[in-house]
């Protein structure tokens, strides 16, 4: 048994990624190997013919190849017409999780405003009691003083 070099290996990889993609439209079951983005899936293909999904962009011979693939599904439409629905449901996704986020961002905002509020709200109220007792105060002062000064005119008397 002969130990393949880098080359060789690649060039193997390439041939079995052509020959599996000629079966795969020979069978029609291309669209079951398109990812979320309607484009072909290359690490379930990479696991399906045992190399790893990192020879797409180390393999040029690969990259070729698959990019030749791709190439001829949108041509024949393949790609496109699966990949719509996709895509669509996608940008749904996207739309719906860009809401959330901002969900998310206008309710921390609003919580961060609550917090401040009621921060403004106890030292409103703590203000309200202190100047509720002076002016208990000032009233009991001014009773007094209403009274000492009766008292001194009953005494001038």
């Amino acid at each position: 048994m002969t130990k393949l070099n880098g080359i060789q290996r690649g060039a193997e990889v390439a041939e079995a990624f052509q020959k599996w993609f000629a079966e795969r439209q020979q069978l029609g079951d291309v669209s079951e190997y398109l990812n979320a983005r309607g484009r072909l899936n290359k690490s379930s293909i990479a696991v399906e013919l045992g190399f790893a999904r990192s020879n797409f962009s180390t393999n040029p011979a690969l990259n070729e190849a698959f990019e030749v693939a791709e190439e001829v599904l949108c041509e024949a439409g393949s790609l496109a017409d699966v990949a719509k629905p996709l895509r669509e449901a996608n940008a749904a996704r996207e739309r719906a999780n860009d809401m959330a986020r901002l969900s998310a961002a206008e309710s921390s905002r609003l919580m961060e405003r609550v917090v401040g509020l009621e921060a403004e709200n106890r030292k409103l109220k703590l203000r309200l009691a202190q100047l509720e007792l002076r002016e208990g105060a000032a009233q009991s002062f001014s009773l007094l003083a209403e009274a000492l000064e009766n008292l001194h005119e009953n005494t001038d008397h």
